[in-house]
Protein backbone atom coordinates (compact mmCIF):
# COMPACT_ATOMS: atom_id res chain seq x y z
CA UNK A 1 0.00 0.00 0.00
CA UNK A 2 1.35 3.57 -0.91
CA UNK A 3 1.97 5.47 1.76
CA UNK A 4 1.66 9.02 2.41
CA UNK A 5 4.56 12.01 1.66
CA UNK A 6 5.22 14.20 4.39
CA UNK A 7 3.31 17.28 2.91
CA UNK A 8 0.72 14.92 3.01
CA UNK A 9 1.24 14.20 6.58
CA UNK A 10 1.87 17.27 7.63
CA UNK A 11 -1.60 18.44 6.24
CA UNK A 12 -3.08 15.46 7.98
CA UNK A 13 -1.41 17.05 11.69
CA UNK A 14 -3.25 20.16 10.91
CA UNK A 15 -5.85 19.30 10.80
CA UNK A 16 -5.85 17.77 14.06
CA UNK A 17 -4.86 20.43 15.64
CA UNK A 18 -7.01 23.02 14.45
CA UNK A 19 -10.31 21.01 14.86
CA UNK A 20 -9.11 19.89 18.46
CA UNK A 21 -7.76 23.30 19.03
CA UNK A 22 -4.84 21.54 20.61
CA UNK A 23 -2.08 24.81 20.57
CA UNK A 24 -3.55 27.99 22.07
CA UNK A 25 -2.18 31.40 20.25
CA UNK A 26 0.83 32.87 21.66
CA UNK A 27 1.22 29.85 24.09
CA UNK A 28 4.14 27.81 25.61
CA UNK A 29 4.09 23.81 24.39
CA UNK A 30 5.62 21.89 26.63
CA UNK A 31 6.76 18.27 24.78
CA UNK A 32 7.48 15.40 27.31
CA UNK A 33 11.28 14.74 25.44
CA UNK A 34 12.42 10.68 25.47
CA UNK A 35 14.66 11.06 23.34
CA UNK A 36 13.04 8.37 21.43
CA UNK A 37 11.72 8.90 17.87
CA UNK A 38 8.46 8.95 18.40
CA UNK A 39 9.02 12.43 20.83
CA UNK A 40 12.19 13.35 18.70
CA UNK A 41 10.42 13.49 15.37
CA UNK A 42 7.35 15.29 17.32
CA UNK A 43 9.71 18.07 18.09
CA UNK A 44 11.22 18.41 14.55
CA UNK A 45 7.30 18.56 13.02
CA UNK A 46 5.94 20.82 15.74
CA UNK A 47 8.49 23.14 15.23
CA UNK A 48 8.26 22.98 11.34
CA UNK A 49 4.73 24.03 11.91
CA UNK A 50 5.38 27.17 13.59
CA UNK A 51 5.38 28.56 9.87
CA UNK A 52 1.85 26.98 9.15
CA UNK A 53 -0.09 27.83 12.38
CA UNK A 54 -1.40 31.68 11.79
CA UNK A 55 -0.56 32.30 15.40
CA UNK A 56 2.84 32.21 17.36
CA UNK A 57 3.59 29.59 20.04
CA UNK A 58 6.75 28.37 22.03
CA UNK A 59 8.59 24.99 22.73
CA UNK A 60 9.56 23.56 25.75
CA UNK A 61 11.54 20.01 25.66
CA UNK A 62 11.67 18.57 29.03
CA UNK A 63 12.99 15.05 29.98
CA UNK A 64 13.09 13.35 32.74
CA UNK A 65 16.22 12.21 33.78
CA UNK A 66 15.90 9.70 37.23
CA UNK A 67 19.09 7.40 37.69
CA UNK A 68 16.57 5.77 39.87
CA UNK A 69 14.68 4.20 37.00
CA UNK A 70 15.66 0.79 35.30
CA UNK A 71 15.98 2.00 32.07
CA UNK A 72 17.90 5.11 32.78
CA UNK A 73 20.04 5.95 29.74
CA UNK A 74 21.91 9.36 29.36
CA UNK A 75 24.03 7.98 26.48
CA UNK A 76 22.73 10.40 23.76
CA UNK A 77 22.08 13.28 25.67
CA UNK A 78 24.61 15.71 24.23
CA UNK A 79 23.36 14.92 20.97
CA UNK A 80 19.81 15.23 21.46
CA UNK A 81 20.59 18.47 23.62
CA UNK A 82 22.58 20.19 21.04
CA UNK A 83 19.55 19.12 18.43
CA UNK A 84 17.19 21.35 20.53
CA UNK A 85 20.03 24.43 20.21
CA UNK A 86 19.89 24.16 16.73
CA UNK A 87 15.96 24.46 16.92
CA UNK A 88 16.21 27.12 18.97
CA UNK A 89 14.06 24.79 21.55
CA UNK A 90 15.09 24.82 25.17
CA UNK A 91 15.54 21.68 26.64
CA UNK A 92 14.99 21.21 30.88
CA UNK A 93 16.19 18.37 32.32
CA UNK A 94 14.60 17.19 35.47
CA UNK A 95 16.29 15.36 38.04
CA UNK A 96 13.46 13.60 40.44
CA UNK A 97 14.83 12.40 44.07
CA UNK A 98 14.87 8.67 44.77
CA UNK A 99 10.90 6.95 44.87
CA UNK A 100 8.84 5.78 47.77
CA UNK A 101 9.05 1.98 47.82
CA UNK A 102 5.24 0.99 46.28
CA UNK A 103 5.14 -2.83 47.38
CA UNK A 104 1.79 -3.81 44.86
CA UNK A 105 2.18 -7.11 43.05
CA UNK A 106 -0.50 -6.17 40.65
CA UNK A 107 1.85 -2.93 38.66
CA UNK A 108 4.75 -3.95 36.93
CA UNK A 109 8.50 -2.33 37.32
CA UNK A 110 7.67 -0.58 34.09
CA UNK A 111 4.19 0.85 34.84
CA UNK A 112 5.33 2.38 38.22
CA UNK A 113 8.41 4.12 36.31
CA UNK A 114 6.01 5.38 33.68
CA UNK A 115 3.51 6.64 36.00
CA UNK A 116 6.29 8.48 38.67
CA UNK A 117 8.02 10.22 35.06
CA UNK A 118 4.49 11.34 34.17
CA UNK A 119 3.47 12.37 37.32
CA UNK A 120 7.41 14.46 37.80
CA UNK A 121 6.45 15.92 34.21
CA UNK A 122 3.09 17.01 34.85
CA UNK A 123 4.13 18.50 38.79
CA UNK A 124 7.57 20.65 36.48
CA UNK A 125 5.71 22.17 33.61
CA UNK A 126 2.49 23.15 36.27
CA UNK A 127 5.38 24.81 38.20
CA UNK A 128 6.50 26.43 35.73
CA UNK A 129 3.13 27.65 34.05
CA UNK A 130 2.44 25.48 31.18
CA UNK A 131 -0.87 24.39 30.42
CA UNK A 132 -0.53 22.25 27.36
CA UNK A 133 1.96 19.07 27.23
CA UNK A 134 2.75 17.36 23.93
CA UNK A 135 3.29 13.36 24.21
CA UNK A 136 4.44 11.55 21.42
CA UNK A 137 1.76 8.20 21.01
CA UNK A 138 1.42 7.48 17.74
CA UNK A 139 -2.10 6.13 15.98
CA UNK A 140 0.24 2.71 16.49
CA UNK A 141 0.42 3.29 20.22
CA UNK A 142 -3.42 4.24 20.16
CA UNK A 143 -4.17 0.93 18.27
CA UNK A 144 -2.24 -0.97 21.17
CA UNK A 145 -3.88 0.28 23.72
CA UNK A 146 -7.08 -0.12 22.29
CA UNK A 147 -6.28 -4.14 21.51
CA UNK A 148 -5.16 -3.89 25.24
CA UNK A 149 -8.21 -2.64 26.96
CA UNK A 150 -10.25 -4.89 24.61
CA UNK A 151 -7.98 -8.26 26.32
CA UNK A 152 -8.42 -6.74 29.78
CA UNK A 153 -11.33 -5.01 30.25
CA UNK A 154 -13.49 -5.55 27.52
CA UNK A 155 -14.25 -2.22 25.62
CA UNK A 156 -11.78 -1.18 22.47
CA UNK A 157 -11.36 2.97 24.22
CA UNK A 158 -8.40 4.22 23.57
CA UNK A 159 -6.25 7.60 24.62
CA UNK A 160 -7.94 10.38 23.30
CA UNK A 161 -5.99 12.96 20.89
CA UNK A 162 -7.04 15.62 23.80
CA UNK A 163 -7.49 15.27 27.65
CA UNK A 164 -7.55 17.49 30.54
CA UNK A 165 -6.08 16.61 33.77
CA UNK A 166 -6.76 18.01 37.16
CA UNK A 167 -9.45 19.88 36.39
CA UNK A 168 -8.15 21.72 33.42
CA UNK A 169 -5.33 22.48 34.62
CA UNK A 170 -3.31 20.70 32.19
CA UNK A 171 -4.31 19.71 28.62
CA UNK A 172 -2.65 16.79 27.49
CA UNK A 173 -2.59 16.95 23.42
CA UNK A 174 -1.58 14.03 21.39
CA UNK A 175 -0.13 15.50 17.73
CA UNK A 176 1.59 12.73 15.90
CA UNK A 177 -1.59 10.29 16.67
CA UNK A 178 -2.55 10.60 12.87
CA UNK A 179 1.28 9.56 12.15
CA UNK A 180 2.08 6.14 12.30
CA UNK A 181 4.88 3.91 14.00
CA UNK A 182 6.56 2.79 10.34
CA UNK A 183 5.98 6.49 9.01
CA UNK A 184 7.78 7.94 12.14
CA UNK A 185 10.77 5.89 11.59
CA UNK A 186 10.86 6.53 7.73
CA UNK A 187 10.62 10.65 8.74
CA UNK A 188 13.14 10.20 11.38
CA UNK A 189 16.11 8.20 9.06
CA UNK A 190 14.82 10.60 6.38
CA UNK A 191 16.01 13.86 8.38
CA UNK A 192 18.71 12.29 10.26
CA UNK A 193 17.35 13.14 13.60
CA UNK A 194 19.24 12.15 16.73
CA UNK A 195 19.82 8.95 17.60
CA UNK A 196 17.61 7.36 20.49
CA UNK A 197 18.86 5.61 23.56
CA UNK A 198 18.88 2.43 23.44
CA UNK A 199 15.60 0.81 24.29
CA UNK A 200 14.50 -0.44 27.86
CA UNK A 201 14.68 -4.15 28.53
CA UNK A 202 12.44 -4.30 31.57
CA UNK A 203 8.95 -4.26 29.33
CA UNK A 204 10.06 -7.75 27.31
CA UNK A 205 7.10 -10.27 27.65
CA UNK A 206 4.49 -7.69 29.93
CA UNK A 207 1.32 -6.30 28.85
CA UNK A 208 2.12 -3.91 26.35
CA UNK A 209 5.16 -5.38 25.01
CA UNK A 210 3.04 -8.32 23.83
CA UNK A 211 0.38 -6.29 22.77
CA UNK A 212 2.80 -4.38 20.39
CA UNK A 213 4.42 -7.41 18.43
CA UNK A 214 0.52 -8.99 18.34
CA UNK A 215 -0.31 -5.48 16.53
CA UNK A 216 2.92 -5.93 14.22
CA UNK A 217 1.91 -9.62 13.36
CA UNK A 218 -1.72 -8.31 12.43
CA UNK A 219 0.00 -5.11 10.03
CA UNK A 220 1.71 -8.63 8.48
CA UNK A 221 -1.67 -10.51 7.79
CA UNK A 222 -3.34 -7.45 6.91
CA UNK A 223 -1.94 -4.03 6.00
CA UNK A 224 -5.58 -2.24 7.14
CA UNK A 225 -5.38 -3.35 10.55
CA UNK A 226 -4.24 -0.79 12.25
CA UNK A 227 -7.14 1.47 10.59
CA UNK A 228 -9.54 -1.25 11.28
CA UNK A 229 -8.60 -1.32 14.91
CA UNK A 230 -8.50 2.41 15.49
CA UNK A 231 -12.38 2.69 13.50
CA UNK A 232 -13.55 0.09 15.96
CA UNK A 233 -11.84 2.46 18.77
CA UNK A 234 -13.88 4.49 21.18
CA UNK A 235 -12.99 8.65 21.27
CA UNK A 236 -11.15 8.68 17.80
CA UNK A 237 -12.04 11.46 15.94
CA UNK A 238 -13.38 10.26 12.98
CA UNK A 239 -13.32 13.83 10.95
CA UNK A 240 -9.27 12.38 10.67
CA UNK A 241 -9.58 8.66 10.04
CA UNK A 242 -8.59 7.22 6.49
CA UNK A 243 -7.33 4.37 5.31
CA UNK A 244 -3.58 5.27 5.08
CA UNK A 245 -2.99 4.23 9.12
CA UNK A 246 -0.99 1.04 8.22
Amino acid sequence: MKQPGYSELKRRVLRLVFNHRMIEPGGVLAVGASGGKDSTFMIHLLNELKEKIRWDYSIVAYRVVDKHSPCHNTSDIDEFSSWCESLEVPLKLIAPPAPENVEDENLSECFKCAWRRKEVLFRQIHADGIRTLALGHTAFDLAVTALMNMTFHGNLETMPPVMEFFKGEIKVIRPISVITERQVIRLHKRFNLPKPPPACQTNIGLARFNAENRMRDMLKENPHALYNVMKAARRWPSDIMNDQLS
